[in-house]
This record gives C-alpha cells, sequence and structure tokens, in this order.
C-alpha cells in the first residue's frame, strides 16, 4: 500500500470520521467468540441431541443472574458426524469483554440414539431442564478472538439400560485464543486518519481512531507488521509508518502514544 491520496481514499477518510462520531460513543468494549461443537467416536450409528441456545456467565458460579445469552445456530445434530475434524460453528458473537465462570448449552427433548437400524428416544433428566453448565473460568480481553470448543463425549453421554437410553452430557470445554491485536493512541487526536496494519504487501486489517485518537486492530494473527497512518492532505501532519510491531496470540501489542510530526 503506498501513502498517495485519491478521491477513492479521501472517501474512505470522510466515512470513517462520520461512522466514527456515530458509533464510537459508549460502544462497550467487545471480544470475538465462536463455539464449535464437536465428538469423539462413539459405538453407535448416530446420537442426535437437540441443541436450543448457549449462554455465558459473568458472575459467580452459583449465581441465577449474570447469564448472557448468545445467538445460537440451533438444531438436531448427529454427534457422530463431528468426527476427524469435522465441527458444527454453534455461536459467532461479539461478547463483552471481561471474565466469564461458566458456559450453559440448553438441550431439547428432541435427542435419539441409532443401533441396529432401530431408532431410540434419549431421555434427559429433569434437572438439565436449566441446561448443561460447565465450569469454564477464563477472561475475554477486548480486541481478541476466542473459540470455544465444546467437546460432546457421546460414548460416555449415552446411558443404556435394561429399560431405555438416558442421555446424561460428558462435555469438556476448552477456550482458544485465535489471534492477537495492536492498538495505540495518535498525537493529536482531532486528525482523520485510517490505520492499517500490514503484513509484507498485505492489508490484514484497517481501523480508525475514535475521537481520544486510539485506535484497536483486532483478530491478527501471530507475525511481525508494519503499521501505517494515513492522513488527508491537507491535516498538515506527516504520515506514520513504523516497521516490525511484534503480535502474539492472545495478547495485545500497546503502541502507547504516537506523536506525529509536522510537515
Amino acid at each position: 500500500m503506498n501513502s498517495g491520496k485519491n478521491l477513492f481514499g479521501l472517501l474512505i477518510l470522510c466515512l470513517a470520521a462520520f461512522f466514527n462520531s456515530c458509533s464510537n460513543d459508549g460502544d462497550p468494549v467487545s471480544a470475538r467468540l465462536n463455539i464449535l461443537l464437536v465428538d469423539e467416536p462413539a459405538d453407535y450409528q448416530e446420537v442426535n441431541v437437540e441443541i436450543l441456545g448457549v449462554s455465558i456467565n459473568y458472575g459467580s458460579e452459583d449465581e441465577k443472574n449474570g447469564w448472557e445469552e448468545l445467538e445460537t445456530s440451533t438444531g438436531i445434530y448427529n454427534l457422530l458426524d463431528l468426527t476427524a475434524g469435522n465441527e458444527v460453528l454453534l455461536v459467532s458473537n461479539d461478547v463483552p469483554a471481561g471474565e466469564i465462570s461458566q458456559i450453559r448449552l440448553l438441550l431439547g427433548e428432541n435427542n435419539s440414539v441409532l443401533v441396529d437400524e432401530e431408532e431410540y428416544d434419549l431421555k434427559t433428566p429433569s434437572g438439565q431442564e436449566s441446561g448443561v453448565k460447565l465450569n469454564l473460568k477464563e477472561s475475554f480481553t477486548e480486541g481478541i478472538d476466542y473459540t470455544i470448543i465444546l467437546d460432546f463425549d457421546a460414548a460416555r453421554s449415552v446411558i443404556d439400560n435394561p429399560v431405555k437410553y438416558i442421555l446424561k452430557p460428558v462435555i469438556r470445554a476448552n477456550l482458544e485464543a485465535l489471534n492477537g491485536a495492536i492498538e495505540g493512541v495518535i498525537d493529536p487526536n482531532d486528525v482523520e486518519a485510517v490505520v492499517y496494519a500490514i503484513q509484507e504487501q498485505d492489508t490484514i486489517a484497517t481501523t480508525y481512531p475514535d475521537e481520544t485518537g486510539k485506535f484497536l486492530l483486532r483478530g491478527i494473527p501471530e507475525g511481525s507488521y508494519t503499521l501505517s497512518i494515513d492522513l488527508a492532505d491537507d491535516v498538515g501532519f506527516e504520515d506514520y509508518v513504523e516497521n516490525n510491531i511484534s503480535v502474539t496470540t492472545g495478547n495485545i501489542t500497546d503502541l502507547e502514544s504516537i506523536k506525529l510530526e509536522v510537515k
């Protein structure tokens, strides 16, 4: 990317300033969360589970409040399809940054198991009506993308007794950070600017500063980057470039205050 300006670039600057003034005031800081459902092999033809919803708890483990419902891809899933690298994306949401204590998986009643070409209902204990709660003490950092992997162990979750099949879910939940971020504050803070994270010749992320000059380039894979700040022609300051910025997974690289030079 070169620093030459054209009409398209100036249009981007104006739009950035417009949306910045309209949308940044008071927005909560957030992280990006994906939740994947996977399974381990089991000695059945099918194990079908109905997923009605997923939520996370920002309170304590014994707290009834503090639950945040997440937009969920609901449906009936055959767990045995979710092996050998296959998975289902249940959730892809922006969530508030902060500490969580639990994740809850709400199951429906349309659960079944297929054995020797015969389908049987999978009954769930009445105590699970409020959902399957899993302890997961983790923190979400603003600007970082995360994935929670729900590993549903079908072999241990299906109980076969002489009368009926019972579903008592055994699930492991693990949180993985997927990338990092770059943040900083432009000084002076009242210039029209577009901020880029560049790796070799590719622009990996783009953003613009808020009214305080702060910017956050989020969702950046681990590696070394060049930061480029492009300014409108009439602002009276030079474009800014900084090389060899290191980004590590799960962390924010803070460039602190970036002093622009007068033309």
